[in-house]
């Protein structure tokens, strides 16, 4: 016999509250979350005692090493939405797997499940007692937890146990394209049953995006929004000084067109200005003029030359006659 051969035997006598839970659910038929209504019902958290047993097989109660008991917690956790779930958040919050913004934090509290009952204290229990369960072979079995919390065991192969939990609510992608397609032939693509079918797959793939940040607090907002008021109490002012900027050089420049108007000899002779009244004079004057047509320098024709000249126009030989010509035209 090796020298911890005793001790090994005398921890086999205890059995952790997983496979108790499972043992009972596989042998009864029954969901985890309904035994352990069952047991609760039952003031099973206030009747059982709790141990924990060393690497080096060394037996302690709860008193012994000063532990809250934890069956009443763990129960209660895992009656919320069964052992399956609450096994699957403890496990990734063991690992380090969930941000500390996860809402499952609010839900849920964790529970090191490092502790055993004894098989000979579980056995003395009056209503366990009534069913006959023969659960020290609970802590010898395989076992695989489903989504609806129920259980299937099997005896272990090589004496290497394994403790399984599956996720049956998992689709394939095959399976999800297929419901995809379904609901857009009846709904439509854009329809509100397709876009939170998209939510539901997204939240099942764990692509939704996370609140990295935590909820701002009125304070906060109130801070924020008199920085926005402020900001565009200045944007508002800029805008202000810009119109009055725009509307002092349109002033100006009604003025400059005002004083330019009151000047009655244009100041260059390709402006449309000075042509209009160049034609006005030589048509009113051609009225008088028109014996003078041939001669291109009359005496009003000399006025006429006068006015050109003044204008800035280059007055050459028969410039006057070919426009009283025109004029002549014209009238």
């Amino acid at each position: 016999m090796g020298l911890l051969d005793e001790a090994r035997e005398k921890a086999n006598c205890y059995i952790s509250p997983k496979d108790f839970l499972c043992f009972m659910s596989y042998k009864l038929g029954e969901p985890i979350q309904e035994i352990v209504s069952f047991l609760l019902y039952n003031n099973f958290d206030e009747l059982v005692n709790e141990y924990y047993i060393d690497r080096h097989y060394r037996i302690y109660s709860c008193n012994d090493i000063d532990r809250k008991y934890k069956t009443s917690t763990l129960f209660h956790e895992i009656a919320k939405d069964g052992f399956l779930v609450y096994m699957m958040f403890c496990n990734s919050f063991y690992d380090d797997c969930l941000e500390d913004d996860d809402a499952d934090l609010d839900f849920y509290e964790p529970i090191e499940i490092d502790f055993y009952y004894s098989l000979e204290e579980l056995q003395k229990i009056g209503f366990l007692k009534k069913l006959n369960l023969p659960l020290e072979k609970g802590r010898t079995l395989d076992y695989s937890v489903t989504g609806d919390d129920m259980v299937t065991a099997k005896e272990p192969k090589d004496g290497i146990r394994t403790f399984k939990l599956i996720d049956t609510n998992i689709v394939s992608e095959a399976e999800r394209a297929k419901q995809e397609q379904s609901i857009i032939d009846e709904y439509g693509e854009n329809s509100q049953a397709h876009n939170f079918h998209k939510l539901i797959t997204m939240a099942s793939r764990g692509e939704l995006p996370q609140q990295k940040t935590g909820f701002k607090s009125d304070k906060q907002i109130i801070n924020e929004l008199q920085e926005q008021v402020a900001q565009l109490t200045t944007y508002h002012n800029k805008a202000q000084d810009k119109v009055a900027e725009l509307e002092n050089r349109l002033a100006q420049a009604k003025t400059e067109i005002v004083d330019k108007s009151a000047n009655d000899e244009p100041t260059h002779h390709k402006s449309v200005g000075s042509m209009q009244a160049l034609v006005t004079t030589l048509i009113k004057m051609a009225e008088y003029d028109k014996e003078h047509l041939a001669d291109p320098y009359g005496e009003l024709n000399k006025l006429i030359q006068a006015k050109a000249e003044a204008l800035g126009l280059s007055v050459k030989k028969d410039f006057i006659a070919k426009w009283l010509k025109k004029a002549d035209e014209v009238l």
